[in-house]
């Protein structure tokens, strides 16, 4: 029996041919953006050396996470092709400018060498890529068309996922399934009025329906109590041809990057796990350590200022150290520029409010403007922080809220990062009541469900706005 999840999250590789098409169209961008590369480097120095073709592979990785939809527009299709050529662009420039201030004096990473296209090849590779992707997905659009086979499924039971499916099958144009409706038993005022689906029968007609009208496959979405119905109608079908499929009904929780994964041979099906996984966890990282050290290079005056500044007004150190929980929930320290008279780390920390009497003049200004939390780029290259992620607590917190909140911890499965969801939509500074908190996690935990390179962007453009606005409780 093949496994399919309800979650649309959920990742998972189906090679049938529909399949096919989906693993085709996630790596459609970054190949044509790789061959792209050769094409340019070829007709540059007409000759391909084994560095050359290296590069072109470090192209295909740096443009993996910007995909490409054959059922999406041209023009959105496109916008994402340009916003990848630019952050991709971005990062070559940050790698260039980081070898020659720091090994420069290497000869294989002399100026002239790091020079990967002259001026006139790099707008033809500027140009040339999004051509190519543009060619690529819509030459993929007309093969799924003409690949494309209708294949007749029904659902047995009528729940969200069934349905939640059964939309998706329908909605999407480049679908092999054609959905012919649903059976169940339970009487007609206990099905949801939204189905978009005629009922076909009973649980006891499924057998004798699939074998009539030639049905392709089967999807069982049932409650894991109706455990013998389910092995009854899985025994029935097996009389027939078509390929089953079970839905099971764990999704009625919230789910964090749920995937289907072996183990020494064994399916088994993560509910809960971190986003931040092969290929997603090294891009998530690799724009951490490139872009903190750019910023710190950049701020490095201010930094010095504000630490001479908080020297000058009042005693005590410069940083204020903080005990919170990393990922994992592991303890790390965070670094701050101190704001207060006091140093509160222990069993019982107050949050920080509107006039607190522990600031300092210079301090109260500082949080103002999220200007003490400067120093957490130093944590983001220690690896102990993201630039994006959800905000870490200091411990005393953690341990109060995760006995009151449900699923506080979850938080936990990523990095904290220096801003984060819920920073941008009003859950900023202080959280005077625990529904403040709840909505605080639960914009952590969306987050971590929906994670991908276009929401840290966002996240980040939206903090500017939030910071020189002042929006949010930042004290």
């Amino acid at each position: 029996m093949q496994i399919v999840m309800a979650n649309p999250k959920i990742k998972s590789v189906d090679f049938t041919s529909q399949g096919l098409i989906g693993l085709l169209e996630a790596f459609i961008g970054p190949l044509m953006a790789a061959t792209s590369t050769l094409i340019v480097l070829y007709s540059q120095s007409g000759k391909l050396q084994i560095t050359e073709v290296f590069l072109s592979v470090i192209v295909f990785f740096l443009f993996k996470p910007f995909k490409l939809k054959i059922d999406q527009q041209l023009w959105r299709n496109l916008l994402t092709s340009i916003y990848s050529l630019i952050f991709v662009s971005f990062v070559v420039v940050a790698l260039k400018w980081s070898l020659l201030n720091t090994l420069f004096k290497q000869p294989f990473l002399s100026e002239p060498n790091l020079h990967i296209f002259t001026q006139h090849y790099k707008f033809i590779w500027l140009g040339l890529t999004p051509l190519m992707q543009m060619l690529g997905i819509e030459g993929l659009k007309w093969v799924a068309k003409k690949t494309y086979k209708h294949k007749k499924v029904v659902f047995i039971g009528s729940d969200r996922q069934a349905n939640q499916i059964a939309l998706n099958l329908s909605k999407n144009p480049y679908s092999e399934s054609q959905v012919e409706g649903f059976f169940e038993d339970r009487s007609s005022d206990r099905i949801p009025e939204d189905i978009g689906m005629p009922l076909l029968g009973k649980f006891d007609d499924v057998a004798s329906y699939v074998n009539l009208h030639k049905i392709d496959s089967v999807y069982i979405s049932l409650p894991m109590t109706k455990q013998k119905r389910m092995l009854s109608l899985i025994e029935s079908l097996k009389d027939t041809t078509a390929t089953v499929y079970f839905i099971p009904d764990m999704f009625i929780t919230e789910l964090i990057q749920a995937r289907v994964v072996l183990i020494n041979g064994s399916l088994v099906i993560s509910v809960c796990d971190t986003p931040f996984v092969g290929l997603d966890g090294f891009i998530k990282r690799l724009s951490d350590i490139i872009f903190s050290g750019l910023i710190l290079t950049l701020i490095s005056p201010v930094l010095l200022v504000i630490g001479v500044a908080i020297k000058l007004e009042s005693k005590g150190p410069v940083i204020f150290k903080q005990s919170r929980y990393g990922i994992n929930g592991e303890e790390v320290k965070v670094y701050k520029f101190r704001s207060m008279k006091t140093l509160d780390n222990g069993a019982k920390i107050k949050q920080a409010e509107k006039n607190d009497p522990r600031f300092t003049r210079l301090g109260a200004f500082l949080r103002r403007t999220s200007l003490d939390e400067l120093p957490q780029f130093i944590n983001v290259i220690q690896g102990r922080m993201s630039i994006v992620g959800p905000r870490p607590h200091a411990v005393a917190h953690n341990e109060e809220y995760r006995k009151v909140i449900s699923g506080y911890m979850l938080r936990h499965m990523a990095r904290p990062g220096i801003t984060g969801l819920a920073q941008v939509n009003g859950y900023r500074g202080e959280t005077r009541t625990t529904e403040m908190m709840q909505k605080r996690v639960e914009y952590d935990i969306k987050y971590l469900q929906n994670w991908s390179i276009w929401l840290d962007t966002f996240i980040i453009l939206k903090t500017i706005f939030v910071v020189l606005k002042k929006e949010g409780n930042a004290y």
